[in-house]
């Protein structure tokens, strides 16, 4: 998997963007990122 992409809606101000961004500041092991993957299966969305 290459990456994960997001849009960030809503923001106000510059705060609020910094904010956003660095909630995105996290880290999955491949693991996690298989169980989201099966979870989000049944939706027909492309990994």
């Amino acid at each position: 998997m290459t990456g994960i992409t997001a849009a960030f809606v809503g923001a106000r101000n510059p705060s609020q963007v910094k904010e956003n961004v660095r909630a995105a500041d996290i880290g999955l092991t491949y693991d996690e990122i298989q169980r989201i993957n099966e979870l989000l299966g049944g939706l027909g969305l492309q990994p």
